[in-house]
């Protein structure tokens, strides 16, 4: 999966949902940014509208006959009737995909547009197609599905997710196309969804977004009217110059015991230009749902699921989900509307080390793979609650080469002198998302560009992307939100997506792994929406120093040692590559010295973890060890060969041998700075290890040497090596609490300091 570097903000975060009369207006304008569009564009449009005609619509014959296979599509279930009313057999699909955009449920989704869906070639959906007669009463789709809906069923639910070129030039404007849905059964007909440009929660329509679909087109200026397609030279930066929303889950109670009809319509406003689609998919009838409480149904007090069961109960309560992660923390609120007085029986497939998470009684501590409550009745019926924890971990043996598994939540009710009627809910349960922080004077690029984790579809990475401040220290300004922000960036993507989520994995890369137990120090670390289990389900540290490097100790000597000139040439240098190492944008190689102030503030971190270590670099001659390094690591190193207080002045051969090895019968072979101990070119080995080790019982530390010649084995690119690639997906997959992961890190201040050096060196 592609790894996400920036949060895209939506647009509008207002989601408008009307219920109520059946005759509800389409929504307004929003008039402060109307009043704001420019004349011109309004002119342009107007000047326009006419010009993009299509032909008159298909036969009605044909458009049942799609609608049959819409109603398949979607999911519904045998049965069912279906009409729809559209201005052409293309404004209406049955897809496997549309686009990068996949089916929720199933092996196929439709599609409802106001224009074209697979014409986009000649009739791009910008500037779109206008069916006859001219302006919005040609550019409609409607389509009715009509259900036989048994008894006791109290609920139906759906997915959808809105498309339009009217995003982001037009929002805020008359130009307002609207999605609605109306549903009718024994109660009244009333609306209970819609959302427009204005409403909508819109993201950009990025390839990775909306691929495929029409509305990932790209414009050197999106304001305005574009003429699709465009083929920019390569030099010209160009924008999403439409919009997209996250599928949103629909649960609509309804009255069973007879006919239902679901009514979904989408429509130009404002004139037919700049199409609008949405997808749909997942018609699910049942009496329980699964919701997530987080926040509202959170108690702030306790730091857990409230146990005030009329607002648990309450439809407008918790979000609906399509899937949990396995972080062993993420709670999930089950709940049931059921006729009457009776008894629930709630239950997951039990299985050694609960791979499906588990159940207990709302306000109880006591787990198990089933939970029998009773119904009770509150304000608006009667219903039956309990609360769902997802498992531990997402590999259950069976699971390590996908990202999704999926369980099943069953509910059996008995009501008071009636029969059992049992009914079952597909659960997913995906991976936790994994949070990357790269190195000191690296960025995202060497992620996204060379980390075989980056590319893996197993994994949905976000990177702690601090490319422009890599130099500066660990809580800079400038830096000491990276983790954070990162890790509510990931969050809230999978939260957008209908996920479920509390905790992420983290892997820290050199001062990245620093950068994170850093965050873990914070008060913010625990709180209400992680219910006061922190944010890290699991840290894994990739040549990190956690006690520091003697590198940085010997640039810090080296700099005090330079005068003004010097340093300036130094600094000049090292400059063309992105490094700095004084000022307050060097801050981090201070923050690296051993027995920093920082990192001897970092306190025991609570987190089941694993250090990566690389060693064996002492053992690589010089020149063949040079080449390894990336240019600003060797141009680094030939400043301080030439310029430090141990080597100023001396021979090639004396400098050669200040960090690395210098194999030499004459002047010996051993580093000034390392001595006898093995490194990774720029830490050593027992800087890395954060004090843990292996013993009889737990192996939570892995080796890997540094290989003569193999650039990736090197501390800066070790996010390319194979083996390490490799380890890291076994660890992602293997227990949290199993011998692979120490419960915690201990805190730096309390560690010993191990150097080989003699006293004058170390």
């Amino acid at each position: 999966m592609q790894t996400r570097t920036v949060l895209l903000l939506p647009f509008v975060v207002a989601l408008a949902v009307a219920c109520g009369d059946a005759s509800l207006p389409p929504p307004e304008p929003e008039q402060p940014r109307a009043s704001r569009l420019r004349a011109d564009a309004r002119t342009e449009r107007l000047r326009l509208a006419g010009q993009f005609m299509a032909p008159a619509p298909a036969t009605s014959n044909t458009l049942n006959a799609t609608a049959a296979a819409l109603a398949a599509a979607m999911d519904a279930p045998a049965g069912t009737t279906a009409t729809l009313t559209a201005p052409a057999d293309d404004s209406a699909l049955v897809l496997p995909t549309f686009g990068v955009i996949k089916p929720r449920m199933g092996n196929t989704l439709a599609v409802l547009s106001t224009g074209t869906i697979n014409q986009h070639a000649t009739r791009a959906t910008e500037p779109g197609t206008d069916f006859t007669p001219t302006g919005i009463e040609g550019d409609a789709v409607t389509l009715r599905l009509t259900f036989n809906v048994r008894a006791g069923i109290s609920r139906m639910s759906f997915d959808y997710r809105f498309l339009s070129a009217e995003s982001p030039d037009y929002v805020g404007s008359e130009f307002n196309d609207v999605f609605t849905v109306r549903v009718t059964d024994a109660t009244n007909t009333r609306i209970i969804e819609q959302t427009s440009v204005n409403s909508a929660e819109f993201f950009d329509a990025s390839a990775t977004r909306a691929g495929g679909s029409g509305f990932d087109l790209l414009a050197d200026d999106p304001d305005g009217i574009d003429y699709f397609p465009i083929t920019y030279p390569s030099t010209i930066p160009t924008f999403p110059d439409m919009g997209i929303t996250n599928y949103k889950i629909i649960n609509i109670p309804i009255r069973g015991g007879g006919p239902v009809t679901l009514e979904f319509s989408i429509q130009d406003l404002g004139d037919g230009i700049l199409d609008s689609a949405v997808v749909l998919d997942n018609i699910t009838f049942g009496t329980f749902q699964v919701v997530d409480p987080n926040p509202e149904l959170i108690d702030r007090s306790s730091r857990t699921v409230s146990q005030d069961l009329e607002a648990l109960a309450h439809e407008d309560n918790g979000a609906s989900i399509r899937a949990v992660v396995a972080d062993g923390e993420t709670k999930l609120v089950v709940r049931a509307k059921v006729s009457g007085a009776g008894n629930m029986v709630f239950s997951v497939p039990a299985a050694t080390g609960n791979p499906n998470g588990v159940l207990s009684a709302i306000g109880s501590s006591t787990v198990s793979n089933t939970v029998s409550v009773p119904a009770v009745q509150l304000s608006t019926g009667f219903y039956a609650l309990a609360l769902y924890t997802s498992p531990e971990d997402f590999n259950n043996g069976t699971s390590a080469g996908v990202n999704k598994r999926t369980t099943t939540l069953s509910a059996a009710f008995t009501p008071t002198g009636g029969a059992t009627v049992t009914e079952t809910l597909p659960l997913n349960i995906i991976r936790p998302p994994l949070v990357v922080v790269h190195d000191i004077w690296s960025s995202c690029l060497f992620w996204t560009g060379s980390a075989r984790i980056s590319g893996n579809p197993l994994f949905d990475v976000t990177c702690a992307d601090y490319a422009l401040y890599n130099s500066a220290g660990i809580e800079s300004p400038q830096n000491v939100d990276v983790v954070s922000k990162a890790v509510d960036e990931a969050l809230t993507e999978h939260r957008h997506d209908n996920v479920a989520v509390t905790q992420v994995d983290v892997i820290g890369h050199g001062m990245g792994g620093l950068m994170a137990r850093k965050f873990v120090d914070r008060t913010d670390y625990h709180d209400d929406s992680n219910l006061g289990k922190g944010y890290f389900n699991r840290l894994i540290t990739v040549n990190t120093p956690h006690l520091g490097t003697r590198i940085a100790d010997e640039v810090v000597r080296m700099r005090t040692s330079l005068n003004a000139s010097e340093m300036t040439a130094v600094r000049n240098m090292l400059r063309n590559f992105g490094v700095k190492i004084d000022g307050a944008e060097g801050g981090a190689i201070d923050d690296l010295v051993t027995q920093s102030p920082t990192i001897n503030s970092i306190q025991t971190t609570p987190v089941p973890s694993h250090v990566l270590v690389g060693t064996g670099g002492n053992t690589i001659e010089h020149g063949t060890a040079f080449e390894m390094l990336l240019p600003s690591t060797r141009t680094l190193y030939i400043n301080m060969q030439n310029r430090h207080p141990y080597t100023k002045g001396a021979e090639s051969s004396v400098k050669d041998r200040l960090i690395l090895t210098k194999l030499d019968t004459v002047t010996g072979n051993k580093s000034r700075i390392f001595c006898d101990d093995p490194y990774d070119l720029f830490l050593a080995e027992a800087d890395q290890r954060g004090g843990l080790a292996n013993n009889s019982t737990s192996t939570p530390l892995t080796t890997f040497p540094v290989v003569s010649g193999d650039n990736d084995s090197e501390h800066f690119q070790v996010m390319s090596n194979d083996a390490q690639d490799n380890r890291i997906v076994e660890l992602l997959n293997s227990p949290v609490k199993g011998p692979l992961f120490a419960t915690s890190m201990p805190a730096p201040g309390l560690l010993t300091r191990e150097n080989s050096c003699p006293p004058t060196l170390a």
